[in-house]
């Protein structure tokens, strides 16, 4: 078994940051316009505006395995827990593409006066997890 101080050594982070706005959930983010035509909802267009100002753009996307933390504050208990969104705003801002996201460590709370997802991209190095 491997200690957690030496977990918390494996864990190097390569950016992290915070998104003032509601994260929608994935699955209900697109609207069906006709055949053949679906485009983000309103609120997933809203919160992946607010992604691209708040997401930092990095020189060198990291290309390796990564650990995405992301404490999502909703502005109603109604919401349901999904990170999908914001894996797809870190995707080349901060890796290259979402499917090297292994571990995910999510929680999800109330702010009605500031919607936020609170997130932290981290190396995932999978011989000392």
């Amino acid at each position: 078994m491997r200690s957690t101080q030496a977990l918390r050594k494996s864990k190097v982070l390569i950016n992290s940051g915070t998104i003032h706005a509601n994260l929608s959930s994935k699955a209900n983010s697109r609207r069906f316009i006709r055949p053949g035509l679906i485009i983000k909802s309103k609120p997933a267009m809203a919160f992946m505006e607010a992604a691209a100002l708040s997401i930092p753009q990095m020189t060198e996307l990291y290309e390796g395995p990564v650990s995405l933390t992301a404490n999502v504050y909703y502005k109603t208990r109604r919401s349901d827990l999904s990170v999908e969104l914001l894996m797809d705003a870190l995707q080349g801002r901060i890796f290259q593409n979402d499917r090297q996201v292994e571990q995910i460590y999510a929680t999800k709370s109330w702010d009605k006066t500031d919607p936020r997802v609170e997130w932290k991209v981290l190396k995932y190095d999978r011989e000392n997890t």
